[in-house]
Order: C-alpha cells, then sequence, then structure tokens
C-alpha cells in the first residue's frame, strides 16, 4: 500500500499547484537528468487528477525534488513510504526506450564457480544500460561508509561516499582505451526475488537469469560503475568487455565480502574492521549501530560531522570503550551486552536528540568521554534493572562547569 498512498497524495498535491510555474520549472529541471522532457512533466502534473497516472519510479522522484525544494514544505517525503534503497534505486533511473532495461533479464556463458557464486564477462554498453535502468543499488547496509548531507528542504541525508578524482581518472582511461578492465561484482541480494529466490541458472546453457524484484547491489566496482557511466555517455561506441563476478549473498555474507575487498579506493581502516565483524566486540558495535539511537550518530571515520551536528563519537572510539569496558567471551554474552546498551544509548541519545542539545555543549564533546560513559553503562549492565533514565543536566554542560573527564564522571552520576 506504500506506493498507492503516496501516490494518492503527490496526485492530489500536483493538480492543485497545477499552474505554479516555479514549481514546474524546477521539477522539470530536476526530472530533465532522468530523461523526461518539459512536457511529460506537464502531462504527469495535468493528468495526476485521475489515480494511478504515475509510475512507482516517477511517484518517488517527483516527491523527492518536490519535498527537497519545499513545496511539500515536508507532507509529502518519501523517506516515509520508501526505503533509502529504493529511493537510491529511483535516482538512478533514465527514462530513455533506447537503453532501458527491466527483470527478469538473461545473462549469457556463465559459469558456476560455487554455492551462490557466478562469474561471466558483459561489454561496457551492458553495464551502462543495467546502471541507468537504476538495476544496480549502493546498498548502504553492505556497501561503503556513507556521507551525511543535509538536503535543500533541511533534511540530512546519506549520499555515497564517491572519490570524483577516482572516477574521472578511469573515465579518462576508459575514453582512451587504455584501461586494463577488472572484476566488478554485484550481489543479488538474498531475500529480494519477488518469488522467493533472485536467480535460476541453467547449467546445460550456462545462462543466468535474475528474477523480478531481486536487489541487485554493486558490492566492488562502485566508482569504475560511474566512470563507466561517464566514459559511455562520451563515446557510445567504446567495445570493452568487463568480466562481472555475480553473488547471491545474504546482507551478512555481503558485508564480510566488502570488508575483504578494500582495494582500489582505500576505506577507513575502522569500517573495514566493522565490515569485517571479525570479534565480539566488532559485532555488539555493528548491532548497536543498526538497533540503537546510534544509529547515524557514529562518525565510520576519524573525524565527526560538524555541518550535521549528527555524530556524537567515531566508529573506533565506540569499538575502544567497549573492548576496554567489558570481556566477551561468547556470542551469547554479545547479545545480552547488546540488548541492555540498546536500552542505554536509546534513553541517552534519545535525551540529546529530544532536547536539542548542542554537540559542543554536551559531555560527548570532551575527547575520551565515550569510555567514561561505557564505564557508567557497565554499572546499568551489570545491575538487574531493565530501563534507565537520564535527565537533561546529565549530558548538558553548565555554565561554569569545567570540561573534562572529571566532570563528565560527575553528571552521568548525579
Amino acid at each position: 500500500m506504500k506506493k498507492e498512498e503516496l501516490e494518492k497524495q503527490l496526485s492530489s498535491f500536483l493538480y492543485s499547484n497545477k499552474r505554479n510555474e516555479k514549481m514546474i520549472d524546477k521539477l522539470a529541471k530536476k526530472m530533465s537528468i532522468h530523461g523526461y522532457k518539459k512536457g511529460e512533466i506537464g502531462r504527469l502534473i495535468h493528468g495526476s487528477e485521475t489515480q494511478n497516472n504515475l509510475s512507482t519510479i516517477e511517484t518517488i522522484l517527483i516527491s523527492k525534488y518536490l519535498s527537497d525544494t519545499g513545496f511539500t514544505q515536508g507532507e509529502i517525503n518519501p523517506l516515509n513510504y520508501f526505503t533509502e534503497q529504493e529511493i537510491n534505486s529511483a535516482l538512478q533511473y533514465f527514462k530513455d526506450s533506447n537503453s532501458s532495461m527491466i527483470l527478469p533479464l538473461t545473462l549469457e556463458n556463465v559459469l558456476q564457480v560455487g554455492y551462490g557464486e557466478y562469474i561471466t564477462t558483459v561489454p561496457i554498453s551492458f553495464l551502462y544500460k543495467m546502471y541507468e535502468s537504476g538495476l544496480i543499488v549502493y546498498n548502504f547496509e553492505t556497501q561503503r561508509d556513507a556521507k551525511l548531507k543535509k538536503s535543500p528542504a533541511g533534511s540530512v541525508v546519506k549520499v555515497a561516499n564517491v572519490n570524483k578524482k577516482s572516477v574521472e581518472e578511469i573515465a579518462a582511461l576508459l575514453v582512451k582505451g587504455t584501461y586494463i578492465p577488472d572484476a566488478l561484482t554485484l550481489n543479488l541480494l538474498v531475500g529480494t526475488g519477488k518469488e522467493g529466490e533472485e536467480l535460476t541458472y541453467v547449467t546445460k546453457k550456462n545462462e543466468l537469469t535474475i528474477h523480478e524484484g531481486s536487489s541487485i547491489d554493486i558490492l566492488d566496482g562502485f566508482h569504475r560503475l560511474n566512470a563507466i557511466r561517464e566514459a559511455y555517455k562520451l563515446n557510445p561506441d567504446l567495445d570493452i568487455m568487463f568480466p562481472l563476478q555475480i553473488k547471491n549473498y545474504d546482507a551478512r555474507k555481503a558485508r564480510q565480502f566488502v570488508g575483504q575487498t578494500n582495494t582500489v579506493n582505500v576505506m577507513p581502516k575502522q569500517y573495514v574492521q566493522q565490515l569485517k565483524m571479525d570479534t565480539h566486540e566488532d559485532f555488539v558495535v555493528t548491532e548497536l549501530m543498526a538497533r540503537s539511537e546510534l544509529k547515524d550518530r557514529v562518525s565510520q571515520r576519524g573525524t565527526l560531522s560538524t555541518k550535521t551536528g549528527r555524530h556524537v563519537t567515531s566508529l573506533k572510539k565506540l569499538t575502544d570503550s567497549i573492548s576496554s569496558v567489558f570481556n566477551i567471551s561468547s556470542k551469547r554474552e554479545a547479545m545480552r551486552l547488546i540488548s541492555k546498551l540498546t536500552v542505554y544509548f536509546d534513553e541517552l541519545i534519545g535525551l540529546y536528540i529530544d532536547e536539542d542539545i548542542a554537540y559542543e555543549d554536551s559531555i560527548f564533546s570532551i575527547d575520551n568521554s565515550m569510555l567514561e560513559i561505557m564505564k557508567h553503562a557497565k554499572e546499568f549492565v551489570d545491575s538487574n534493572e531493565n530501563e534507565i533514565y537520564f535527565e537533561k543536566e546529565n549530558i548538558l554542560f553548565s555554565k561554569g562547569d569545567e570540561r573534562n573527564l572529571v566532570t563528565v564522571e560527575r553528571k552521568l552520576r548525579s
């Protein structure tokens, strides 16, 4: 129902604003990126009184752009109806009948090299069309660390962490014909196939068919994929064959794969460690960042985001603090710790968010404060209590307070 609910709201809004030329011009400019002409946008808007005239992709794109530019004042936001992955896929869509691809999609000359492991070669034009058709997705749950960016409307969104210089250099080599093709890796994410399976492989024919609904995530080669798009636009006559690995992994195995393929564009060491999840402590950190209010509040680089004000600590400091304070010897202990720490940080970070406390005025701004926080959290973990409560004064520095770890410890226990 999520698409129908959003489309109903959007159709009503468009029809009510069909004479808003400023809005139409802004929307037409944004949608032109995806191959839409201004006349097509006009027809979509004027025909919006009739339900079901917008595709899912059009619904996502139009609602997002209207939200980002402030026309809907946050009332019609695709983030309330679609996942970031679905929105990211829509943003990669290009309306071009000559280059459009849809699922199911069959690849020939594919070899199975293991369970859920396949390899083939494809022309550069094939990869370009897949990407432009929105079939290949950048999945933030399994890929590189994302950057946080403020939209024009003021909301904070995740964006892919792309090294533009690297993309430009690879694209230049492709156009010159001097780039040595290396394998890209796609993953057909387990559990996304419409009929319960993401693919069918016919051994006798060496054919692999990707089923409708399957999420095709890029695991390795996102920079090369973007370079391929840029190079192919400059020269559609490029004739280069790329090795292509196709996996059928679940999210956990996909994260482990990404963690061990840190090659061309080096990721922060602490983020690679998180992806590999070698220790119980790494597992606890990963689950905390997924389950608790710490989600999107931990910098996966060395520095915190000062522009958005969202980060309260870094991945390394969080991991080191847990390793220093807790001695986790089994998965069972790790699961219990995750449960208690989720309660602790939901209350602590939840209060920080609800009270809209500035980072620089909080205990989080003190170097190594996470270690003191974790020591205090251990007292709760070791107790028989199932709930914990904080007051604003526990995390906000008052005028005249000394800004040091002693004060942090005193405030947490006051």
